[in-house]
This record gives structure tokens, C-alpha cells and sequence, in this order.
């Protein structure tokens, strides 16, 4: 007979969610970056394939189809082996090997420390040159936290088993890599991941504003993120932080500057990676009461 649980978090293994993800965030540092390179390229080489089969130029004809010939086999092949799994009780086996794949917490936060510990203007290089750089990097780990880390958890508790943070991150990779600008093909593949981004954003946002400047965050939040997802993100974060970023070196004009107070110097990569691990904690701790009440709840 087949057995619901082996593909839903029912309890316990809903209630597991917490400790998984424990175990993935102290694994994840300590993965052979080889191996993740090479499932990342194996999905890649894949998605190019069908790419190549299937792009005629045309939207509803060639870009849809081509993106459910990719992401339903991997979905497919992630219910499977999750099922087989709960049928040998190595329930959350595959779950953890998921999530140590997809979350890049340390990864991302990683560049973002060294660079606190050793930046330095280089030889001729201006201060503002310098500035500019640092604002780049603060970016840089702000939305990969973001698309690395809390948005695949999200999806992670949302969709029983790994699905939910497979389907995100398979989602994401072919929106970067088919959404070039021009081609009509990954007009679907950006469309999709707008959308399951949509949810995440806003959650990742308002969390910045809880950890940090609550009233700049939900303001600059509100007037500057405009529709874009990154833009959001960056609003808020920047707002949380007291900082500007996205200025003169980039836009080209004030209006297009997110945040408030000065331009971001090496003094605040300290305060990004506070906001950055407040932000993680916060989710873990509200993760940790739903897992416990719902495992309360069947009791």
C-alpha cells in the first residue's frame, strides 16, 4: 500500500524540519566544493540540452514546454527516491543531502568576512573606487543569502520533502541561465521564478527590518524597491544597516541609490554579517516553534 508519509512532512518527520536543516547548516561548510560544483554542472549541461532541442524563439510554443521537460523529471526523481527512502526508515537521509547541496549560508557569508580581514585600497586605486567595491560585495552576500539560504528553506518547509528547495533552486538557476536579455525563450523560466521568489522576498525583507532599523528598512522597503525582487531585498537591507547602496558607481543618478545614511565602508561588513546571522536565527527559532507545535498538536 502506499504510504503518504514517505513523501509528507507528516508527524514526525514534518517536526524533523528543524533538526535537518540544523545538520545541513553545520555540514555545509564542510563539503567538497567539487562535488557541488559537479551536480551543478550535471543540471546545467542538462537544461543547455533541452535548450538546444527546443528553442525556436517562440514564448508559449518552445520556452514553457522546455521548462517542464527539465524541472518535472528532477521533481519526479526527487519523490522517488524520497519515497524509497521512507520505505528502508531513512526518512530526512535525502533531505539532508538536499539541503547540504543547495544551502550556501557559510559560502556566501565567507567572501564577505575575508574581505573584512584583508580589504585594502589597491595600489592607485581611489577611496571611492574602494567604496564602491565594498557596496558591490554587501550586495553580493545580501541576495545570496537571500536566493542561497532563506528562500530554499522556505521552500524547503513549504513542499513536502526536498521538493519544495529542488524546485526553487532548479527554478532560480533557469531564470539566471535561460532569461538572457533579448531571448524570448526564458520569458517563462523568469516569469516562474517572479513569481516563487514573490513570497520569499517579502518575508526576507521584513525580516531584515526585524533584525535591524525597522522603521528605515519598511521605508526605504516601501519606496524604493520598486516591483524588482533584488531591489527589495537590497531596500531593506540597506535601510536595516543605515547605509546606502547602488549609488553614483552603478546607476549613475540619486534616484536609483537605495538606503539611507552614508556610502558603505569596511566598518559595516561587521554589521552586514550581524544582520545577516540575526536573520538566520530568527528563522531558525521561528521554524523551530512550528516544527514543535505542530509535532505538539499530534500528540
Amino acid at each position: 500500500m502506499y504510504h503518504v508519509s514517505a513523501i509528507q512532512h507528516d508527524d514526525p518527520g514534518f517536526s524533523m524540519n528543524f533538526f535537518y536543516i540544523l545538520v545541513a547548516l553545520w555540514l555545509e561548510s564542510r563539503r567538497p566544493v567539487v562535488w557541488v560544483s559537479k551536480c551543478e554542472d550535471g543540471f546545467d549541461t542538462w537544461a543547455e540540452a533541452v535548450r538546444n532541442r527546443l528553442d525556436a524563439g517562440h514564448f508559449f510554443s518552445q520556452g514553457a514546454p522546455a521548462w517542464f521537460v527539465v524541472i518535472l523529471p528532477l521533481m519526479a526523481c526527487a519523490a522517488l527516491i524520497t519515497y524509497l527512502l521512507a520505505l528502508l526508515d531513512l526518512n530526512g537521509l535525502f533531505d539532508i543531502l538536499v539541503l547540504v547541496l543547495l544551502v550556501h549560508f557559510r559560502s556566501g557569508l565567507d567572501p564577505l568576512v575575508k574581505l573584512r580581514r584583508d580589504v585594502h585600497p589597491a595600489p592607485g586605486q581611489s577611496l571611492a573606487a574602494s567604496r564602491e567595491n565594498i557596496a558591490e560585495d554587501i550586495e553580493q552576500a545580501i541576495v545570496t543569502f537571500h536566493g542561497r539560504t532563506l528562500a530554499v528553506l522556505l521552500w524547503y518547509c513549504l513542499l513536502p520533502g526536498p521538493l519544495g528547495a529542488l524546485l526553487y533552486a532548479a527554478a532560480h538557476r533557469l531564470a539566471d541561465s535561460w532569461g538572457r536579455p533579448g531571448t524570448p525563450f526564458g520569458r517563462f523560466s523568469i516569469k516562474v521564478f517572479f513569481w516563487l521568489d514573490w513570497i520569499p522576498v517579502r518575508l526576507t525583507a521584513f525580516t531584515f527590518a526585524v533584525v535591524g532599523n525597522f522603521e528605515d528598512a519598511l521605508y526605504c522597503w516601501r519606496t524604493q524597491g520598486d516591483r524588482d525582487n533584488r531591489r527589495q531585498i537590497l531596500a531593506s537591507a540597506a535601510g536595516a544597516l543605515g547605509i546606502r547602496l547602488e549609488g553614483e558607481g552603478k546607476a549613475g543618478n540619486e534616484a536609483a541609490e537605495l538606503g539611507v545614511g552614508e556610502r558603505p565602508e569596511t566598518d559595516h561588513l561587521s554589521s552586514v554579517e550581524g544582520l545577516i546571522w540575526r536573520s538566520l536565527v530568527l528563522w531558525m527559532l521561528v521554524i523551530g516553534l512550528m516544527t514543535l507545535a505542530r509535532r505538539v498538536g499530534h500528540q
